[in-house]
């Protein structure tokens, strides 16, 4: 066993050394956690059913005490799922016909912002669309439907495509609402 897992190590030790994109992930993650963007990543490249380059880089933990990451960290999907399927499906109905990305989100969603808004897809994938990083949480509240009025009726920050880039659960959540 562990002949096996010695040969494992150091095929994937070599398959890292002839990864020549190495350097130039390092440095763009690297920045990231520098700059406060996130406190960690881990990175697998696969290629040809084996593994090319593995790295771990930063913490997976600042609090309450820092953790370092490993390359066998397991991240919360939840995120992942936002990516994933929303981006697949809104794809799939882009190819289809269905939607147009300079549609209005009100054509998919009519009571979102009182039906008068002029957010659109495009601003929702982007993180243009001015909405906040989440609905508000000063009052307790539970329940999907009550998740959903707030996320179509909390008032934007900022004009939809002027606004900062802000990653926003809402605007995740609308873009998969409209795909439904």
């Amino acid at each position: 066993m562990r002949l096996l897992c010695s040969i494992a190590l150091a095929a994937t030790a070599i398959a890292a050394q002839t990864f020549s994109g190495g350097p130039a992930i390092d440095r763009v993650i690297d920045d990231a956690i520098a700059q406060g963007k996130l406190p960690g990543a881990v990175v697998i490249i696969g290629h040809e059913g084996k593994i090319a380059y593995r790295k771990a880089y930063g913490r997976r933990a600042v609090v309450p005490e820092p953790e370092a990451m490993t390359d066998d960290t397991i991240f919360d999907l939840a995120s992942i799922t936002k990516v994933v399927a929303t981006t697949t499906a809104l794809m799939q109905l882009f190819e289809q016909g269905k939607l147009r990305l300079n549609d209005k989100v009100t054509d998919y969603i009519p009571e979102f912002q009182g039906g008068k808004s002029g957010i659109t897809l495009r601003n929702l994938f982007t993180h243009f669309s001015g909405l906040k990083p989440d609905v508000p949480l000063a009052n307790p509240w539970s329940g999907y439907q009550t998740g959903i009025k707030l996320a179509c009726t909390d008032p934007p920050t900022g004009r939809p495509a002027r606004a900062s880039s802000i990653a926003t659960s809402i605007s995740s959540c609308s873009a998969s609402w409209c795909t439904a």
